[in-house]
């Protein structure tokens, strides 16, 4: 049985689960860092929060005891655009013709993250993936592997610096930017969505192969190191060990 907390948005209390308070709490902290930057943003997010609470306490008056994910997830695509919040833009009857919710998905320049939902060590396969325009990393983890082989300890060494300096994408804004998407209110809440959806891909038999060769092959590459290392001061004078 899933924990339930409770919450105050708005002046109201409700009573919701865990994973489904993690889903509305994501889509509100993304409106909010995304409207505050622009000017009047302020008043936006806030009417965002009073809509997301309008539409909670309907349901809580219709009897509903309890905010489960579903619900969460129903609410956000109710909202739709929140730049456009006002009265006209949450009736209840049919769209007008020709009139659609779909998102604006335009593209814009792909910034480079490490991917932290699909990873087998950092994610940075699957980062530059994404940045290359691809979705599925496995090609870049099979050549990756490959080159490791060929390169000597070279390609696991770079591995581990970009695993060191390349950002996670942690927040949907960020996830949006590594694929090329522009970061609007729309795609951030079609983001926070997809997010929600994404299965966990650390169990994948395929993920758990992919970890354990990396590591052999980063162990190996550190042992080689050492040992390089070894011989190379043994040669110096005064420092030999051997």
């Amino acid at each position: 049985m899933k924990k339930n907390i409770n919450i105050n948005l708005s002046g109201q209390l409700y009573a919701i689960d865990e994973d489904a308070y993690q889903i509305l709490k994501s889509y509100l902290d993304s409106m909010e860092s995304y409207f505050l930057r622009q000017e009047g943003g302020d008043e936006i997010a806030e009417d965002i929060k009073n809509r997301v609470s309008e539409l909670l306490w309907e349901r809580k008056e219709n009897g509903q005891q309890a905010v489960d994910i579903e619900t969460v997830k129903t609410i956000i695509k109710q909202i739709g655009n929140p730049s456009e919040i006002d009265d006209t833009n949450y009736s209840h009857g049919p769209e007008e013709p020709g009139k659609t919710n779909t998102p604006t998905r335009e593209k814009e320049k792909r910034h480079l993250y490490r991917d932290r939902q699909d990873k087998i060590l950092g994610g940075v396969c699957s980062g530059l993936a994404h940045y290359f325009g691809g979705q599925d990393p496995l090609l870049c983890r099979i050549i990756t592997l490959v080159l490791a082989f060929l390169s000597q300890g070279i390609i696991p060494f770079i591995y581990v610096v970009m695993w060191i300096l390349v950002p996670q994408a942690i927040t949907p804004e960020d996830r949006l930017r590594m694929k090329g998407l522009e970061v609007n209110g729309t795609n951030l809440s079609e983001q926070v969505l997809t997010d929600s959806q994404t299965a966990p891909t650390k169990d994948k038999l395929s993920h758990k192969i992919f970890r354990v060769i990396m590591w052999i092959l980063l162990v190996v590459m550190l042992i080689n190191f050492i040992c390089a290392l070894l011989i190379f001061i043994n040669f110096i004078p005064g420092l030999r060990f051997m």
